[in-house]
């Protein structure tokens, strides 16, 4: 258990030392061609994965009954809780941009807020847990907990807006599926 928590938070550092001394310089380097490169800190995907891995590592001893719990609480909160589009361009604190509002705040923008994807990573811990005591059951119960969860992308999508962002515009299945991913939707989630 402390060598796979050690392992996971080696890597999750990793991840977000990536982010910061490769991903953003080079990323500043593109932003402006032909002038000077505007230094901006970017909370993009190598943070988030690590971010999500580290705080994995530390829950890593829960139960996995307390994961299911935390990993609800945390993609129905972002649901409930992101605020609406308009509110867009307002300058949220920090805090709130890493944990859960996608946008920037002066010179960062944070793309991969942490708790949505933390309730991702909690759901494959508990995973990862059945296939370790008994696979079959863990792929037969996948399938059809995974149809479940496509039935229920299917219902709430249809209904409208429910689930994510913005509701269907147009008819066609492309406007069915294009789904929130920045942060995460219920219903891109649920697909």
């Amino acid at each position: 258990g402390n060598r796979v928590a050690r392992v996971l938070m080696a890597r999750g550092v990793l991840l977000i030392v990536l982010q910061f001394l490769v991903v953003n310089s080079v990323l500043s380097l593109s932003d402006v061609p032909g002038g000077w490169p505007r230094w901006e800190w970017r909370f993009g995907i190598l943070y988030g994965l690590g971010a999500t891995m580290f705080i994995g590592a530390l829950l890593l001893e829960c139960q996995s009954v307390w994961l299911v719990v935390l990993s609800v609480s945390a993609l129905l909160s972002t649901e409930l809780l992101l605020p609406a589009p308009e509110q867009a361009g307002v300058s949220f604190p920090l805090v709130l941009r890493l944990l859960l509002i996608a946008g920037r705040t002066g010179a960062i923008r944070v793309s991969y807020p942490t708790l949505p994807w933390l309730g991702v990573v909690g759901f494959g811990m508990v995973f990862g847990r059945w296939l370790l005591r008994d696979r079959p059951a863990a792929y037969r119960w996948a399938f059809r907990i995974g149809l479940g969860l496509l039935l229920c992308f299917i219902v709430m999508r249809s209904i409208g807006g429910a689930g994510n962002i913005r509701p269907p515009e147009g008819s066609g299945w492309m406007a069915f599926l294009n789904l929130t991913k920045y942060p995460p939707s219920l219903t891109f989630l649920l697909l």
